[in-house]
């Protein structure tokens, strides 16, 4: 009986059934994963086209060169050669070349204010580091091994040798000459004009040399939201009001500088048109740490992002690392300027020829970028905006 039921069921029949199962599951497929009525949220098929675009990318120059000269991107605390040395979020930095009579030749030092290790080091050209000032955290002066600073973030060289340090976390400029650190000028918390411990600072972040209109530092009082200008003998004035913290600041008369709250860089006075940055023009929304270019322009980094920045003519090429936007691009890899990373940029110098040392305060590390245009124009001194001596400079 059963054989006589199997013969009867006709193929024609079987193909309609499967037929009528696999629209079924297409059917319910569809209902399930693609269609939404309307109103109900999802997202069909259709407008799958209407997806907005990922954020926008431009990488570095695959000319350009990056190194890391000294650190590593685990944090610590150690002097020695290279990537055995340790920093902890290193960020104020200047290159100082002179003459060395013993050397007979000209001889580099790389100062870096080593923030969280609340000390002052001195990287080499070959990338040896030292500890130059700073104990433990706290506020002394005196000889440089037992001076105390707190959280520094700022450091310049003036022609002399002398290095003058933002002392961010005790609010004062500090001078470190002759193997020993002194207060220049600043005491408790406040905002201040005067001399000495009499003048009163708020959070200094950075500050730099100048030669014009006579010697003296521009310095960046973040927390008064001003450009102070203090003498060597440790004069403060009241400064220019910014409209936003500054975080940066260098150049000669007038200064250089940067408000990465505001999205504002301040060029001879007057605030720099918004800066986009590569074919896609993404806004530069954060301007960090910025120099001028021996080429022209200005180099700049984007507190926000891991890349390094060429400026000119309101446009920035990015040299290294990445930019993206939304959102940002960040790491540690050396290589050339298009696959290297960076972490966020603090502080930026350049050396005598011409090579751009940056601080990468996220990976703990002292990087050098070579880019052919600014190897070839050679190094400059922010302070006089002319070219750097062999014999002497500072940033």
């Amino acid at each position: 009986m059963k054989r006589g039921l199997q013969r009867n069921v006709s193929p024609k029949v079987v193909a309609i059934v499967i037929f009528v199962l696999l629209a079924a599951i297409q059917a319910w497929w569809w209902r399930a994963f693609v269609w939404r009525p309307p109103g109900k949220g999802g997202m069909s098929m259709v407008s799958m086209s209407q997806l907005p675009p990922g954020p926008k990318m431009e990488l570095g120059r695959p000319d350009v060169h990056v190194e890391t000269l000294a650190g590593a991107p685990d944090p610590g605390d150690a002097d020695g050669p290279g990537r055995d040395a340790r920093f902890d979020a290193p960020v104020g930095i200047a290159v100082d070349t002179r003459y060395d009579a013993t050397a007979r030749g000209s001889r580099t030092a790389i100062y870096v204010a080593d923030s969280r290790n609340h000390r002052i080091r001195v990287v080499s050209e070959a990338g040896d580091v030292t500890t130059l000032a700073g104990s433990v955290e706290g506020y002394a002066d005196g000889p440089t091994g037992e001076a105390a600073f707190r959280y520094p973030c700022g450091v310049a060289v003036a022609p002399d040798g002398s290095l003058y340090v933002a002392d961010t976390g005790n609010h004062r400029i500090r001078v470190v000459r002759n193997g020993r650190v002194a207060t220049l000028a600043g005491g408790h918390v406040g905002f201040a004009a005067g001399a000495g411990n009499a003048a009163r600072f708020h959070t200094p972040v950075s500050l730099c040399f100048t030669a014009l209109p006579t010697p003296g530092l521009w310095v960046a009082d973040a927390g008064n939201r001003r450009i102070r200008r203090v003498t060597l003998n440790g004069v403060a004035d009241a400064g220019t009001p910014m409209q936003a913290a500054p975080v940066w600041v260098t150049g000669a008369s007038p200064f250089i500088a940067s408000a990465p709250d505001a999205g504002v860089i301040l060029v001879n006075g007057t605030g720099m048109p918004p800066v986009t940055v590569g074919m896609d023009a993404m806004p530069l929304k954060h301007p960090g740490a910025i120099l001028p270019s021996p080429a022209g322009g200005y180099i700049a980094a984007d507190a926000t992002q891991g890349a390094l920045l060429w400026i000119r003519d309101g446009t920035a090429q990015v040299l290294a690392g990445g930019f993206q936007d939304p959102g940002s691009m960040r790491g540690w890899r050396d290589f050339a300027g298009d696959r290297a990373l960076f972490g966020r940029i603090g502080g930026l110098a350049m050396d005598a020829r011409g090579r751009i040392i940056v601080a990468d305060t996220d990976a703990n590390a002292i990087r050098r970028v070579t880019v052919p245009e600014l190897a070839q124009a050679g190094g400059m001194d922010p302070s006089k905006g002319t070219r750097k001596l062999a014999e002497g400079g500072g940033s």
